[in-house]
């Protein structure tokens, strides 16, 4: 699996168990903001950040997220840099 298309699954899979949401609504979706959109709160953003960081065995820089990680795609850019970085 490409790295993109694993960190898409990651954030969408982790989303919909965080929102109780199905991951294919998700995806389907994934320019929808995450607080506009999903109504999250740092009660859903900061166990995102952590799972993230756990499965994909990276560390986040959470203030930067929080700037940039504002829907499923903008974290995918956010996000894989670090994880190419991390695997190499």
């Amino acid at each position: 699996m490409e790295p993109c298309q694993q960190v898409f699954d990651c954030i969408t899979s982790i989303l919909s168990d965080l929102l109780e949401k199905p991951q294919e609504e998700l995806a389907a979706n994934p320019d929808a903001d995450f607080i506009k959109d999903y109504q999250m709160t740092s009660l859903h953003i900061f166990p995102l950040i952590s799972r993230l960081e756990d499965r994909l065995d990276i560390a986040l820089d959470y203030s930067e997220f929080i700037n940039r990680g504002n829907s499923i795609n903008s974290t995918v850019e956010f996000v894989l840099p670090v994880v190419e970085k991390d695997n190499q």
